[in-house]
């Protein structure tokens, strides 16, 4: 099995892990936000960004680190320098949005930084549906070829 292949195994798994991921989050999970009692909020918030933290960072980093790889290795293919640059957008929108709304909401509970949030966190769900979605495309057109490389510099 070639390095792309490997590289790309691992960006696949982590990317359909972080797409399910944030369709639970977006559908469920932060409107529950608005269900958190007052008193509680503060601490319900502080063990969501902790366990979350926990549970994504290192798959997000995964899925960084693989679409450099796989983009620089792959040099012309349009397909993944765009596949790379949907997840540079979602990692500025993830700290330049959905980090400083957790931060207020670490403070304390604020239904318009809920409603933010979860307006905003569709940006997110957008780009990691449609990465998915790029890269079933490729993996498909891969698989068609005979396993043969697969040009997608057009």
């Amino acid at each position: 099995m070639s390095n792309f292949l490997i590289l790309y195994i691992l960006h696949v798994i982590s990317c359909a892990f972080m797409t399910g991921l944030i369709w639970v989050i977006q559908i469920l999970h932060y409107p529950a936000f608005y269900y958190v009692g007052q008193n509680q909020f503060a601490e319900f918030h502080s063990l969501h960004t902790k366990k979350i933290t926990f549970i994504v960072l290192p798959v997000m980093l995964l899925e960084l680190v693989t679409a450099l790889f796989l983009a620089v290795q792959n040099f012309s293919s349009i397909l993944l320098w765009s596949n790379l640059f949907c997840l540079l957008l979602i990692w500025l929108s993830t700290f330049l949005v959905s980090v400083p709304l957790h931060h207020s909401l670490s403070i304390a509970m604020n239904v318009q930084a809920i409603t933010r949030l979860i307006k905003t966190n569709w940006t997110r769900t957008f780009l990691w549906s449609l990465r998915l979605g790029l890269l079933i495309y490729f993996a498909l057109s891969y698989l068609r070829a005979g396993g043969q490389d697969v040009n997608f510099s057009h």
